[in-house]
């Protein structure tokens, strides 16, 4: 995978992120390059060529017309988080396709069952991220099935049928993304395995517990 194509691509989503407002204000993740760049990086890094090209052509025509993809991305999510919210504003926002709909969803369902596939795996890892299942979402958090769906639901029709495609070649070799992105993030944040941050994730709240004064005798 060309790294400078990665790179385009991450470029012009913090550019978009560095453009959406909240209503409290301005977020600190939104100061926060280097998490930004690590974690959108080591997604990109999960997906072949053709996709990173699809998603970045996405992003280049929303902002030629316009249109702020990141930001329609937290407002999809609100439809869940905070639905009052988002029934105020969803006049805003671009129509859906049936099929993009049925796309993104079927593609969250295989995200979300990689995902728990991964937590058996690594549940050190997996509980240091967010939540997986959207009936675990709140004003506060926002659980990964929310924000995948929220994500997808961005892109173009012909980018979510490549998607489909890859999602379903690696589902057939038994193959889990989810596990495969979170090993390219480990490596950004400088571990040299999955399993190794797992490790270490495990000891340093097996130290935390130990040393917690309310349960020092």
């Amino acid at each position: 995978m060309p790294q400078d194509a990665i790179r385009h691509l991450v470029d012009l989503e913090w550019a978009f992120f560095q453009n959406t407002r909240n209503e409290g204000g301005r977020a600190p993740c939104q100061d926060d390059r280097e998490t930004f760049y690590v974690m959108r990086t080591g997604q990109a890094m999960g997906w072949s060529e053709k996709m990173v090209a699809a998603w970045t052509a996405d992003l280049e025509r929303a902002g030629a017309e316009g249109r702020n993809p990141v930001m329609e991305k937290y407002a999809r999510m609100m439809a869940f988080t905070a639905p009052e919210s988002y029934s105020a504003m969803e006049h805003l926002l671009p129509a859906l396709e049936p099929e993009t709909e049925k796309l993104a969803r079927e593609l969250t369902d295989q995200t979300v069952a990689w995902a728990e596939a991964a937590r058996v795996r690594f549940p050190y890892v997996c509980a240091s991220g967010r939540p997986i299942r959207s009936d675990e979402d709140s004003p506060y958090v926002t659980s990964l099935e929310t924000y995948c769906y929220g994500e997808l639901l961005t892109a173009s029709r012909e980018t979510l049928e490549l998607f489909q495609r890859y999602y379903a070649a690696k589902a057939e070799r038994g193959e889990n993304l989810y596990i495969e992105i979170q090993t390219h993030t480990a490596r950004l944040l400088g571990y040299g395995s999955l399993e190794e941050a797992e490790r270490v994730l495990c000891a340093n709240t097996r130290s935390c517990c130990h040393h917690d004064p309310m349960t020092a005798g």
